[in-house]
Formats: C-alpha cells, sequence, structure tokens
C-alpha cells in the first residue's frame, strides 16, 4: 500500500492550500485536511505529519 499526499490551493487567500493523502493510484482522497494554510510549505509540513501518523498506525495494525 503506497500513499502519496498532495498540497492543492483550492480558494482565495489568506489560506487557500490544503492537503489531501490518496492510497495508490486512487482518484478520491483517503484523507484531507480539515484546516486551510497561507502558504504551501505550511500546508506540506502539516500533510507530511499527517502521512507519518497514518503511515505509523499502518504499520502497528499489520504488525510491520
Amino acid at each position: 500500500m503506497a500513499f502519496r499526499l498532495e498540497v492543492k490551493n483550492i480558494c482565495p487567500p489568506p489560506n487557500p492550500y490544503t492537503w489531501e493523502i490518496y492510497v495508490d493510484d486512487e482518484l478520491h482522497w483517503f484523507a484531507s485536511s480539515t484546516t486551510f494554510f497561507s502558504s504551501p510549505a505550511e500546508a506540506e509540513a502539516v500533510g507530511r505529519a499527517a502521512l507519518e501518523r497514518l503511515r505509523s498506525s499502518k504499520a502497528d495494525f499489520y504488525g510491520i
């Protein structure tokens, strides 16, 4: 199972950025932010932290 993080600009300033996590090549996101961010770097940092938590919980679940 492979995850990918995407940062998107989806609304007008001052906080236009959000992140979404996808599984493999699925078209619909698996997880997404409920908060909007002022910069793509900020959205990416929070998204990467969420992705790490997701990977950790999957590893714990599967005993990896």
